[in-house]
C-alpha cells in the first residue's frame, strides 16, 4: 500500500485545488493522509474516483484532517474533532492535526 501525507494549507482557489488534484494523481498513492483540507478541495474530490473521510471544521472553509483512499474507506468512531479515522482494508488510518506550542502534525497508520 502506497501512503502519502500532505498539509494542503487550506488552499481553496480553483487553480490551487486543480493543482493539488493533479499532484495527487501523479503520486499514485492508495491512501492520502491530509491536513488543513479546504471545503473546496473536499467538494472537488467528490468527482474523483475514491472515497474521503473528513474531520471536524478547523475554521470556516476548512477541516483539520482527511483520509482519502482509492479503494474505499470504512469510517471508524470519531476519536477527536481534529481527526479523520477510517479503515482501509485491514489497516486503520488516522490523520490528526494538533496545535501545541506551534503547529504539529501527527500521522499514524497501522
Amino acid at each position: 500500500m502506497r501512503i502519502g501525507t500532505w498539509n494542503l494549507k487550506g488552499e481553496s482557489s480553483p487553480q490551487q485545488v486543480a493543482s493539488q488534484r493533479q499532484f495527487m494523481r501523479r503520486q499514485a498513492c492508495d491512501v492520502w493522509l491530509l491536513t488543513e483540507v479546504s471545503t473546496a478541495f473536499a467538494s472537488d474530490m467528490q468527482s474523483e474516483p475514491g472515497h474521503m473521510i473528513v474531520s471536524g471544521a478547523m475554521d470556516t472553509g476548512k477541516s483539520f484532517a482527511a483520509v482519502w483512499s482509492i479503494n474505499g474507506l470504512e469510517p471508524l468512531p470519531i476519536i477527536h474533532e481534529a481527526a479523520a479515522f477510517a479503515a482501509v482494508g485491514k489497516a486503520a488510518c488516522v490523520q490528526l492535526r494538533v496545535a501545541m506550542a506551534g503547529s504539529k502534525v501527527a500521522t499514524v497508520a497501522r
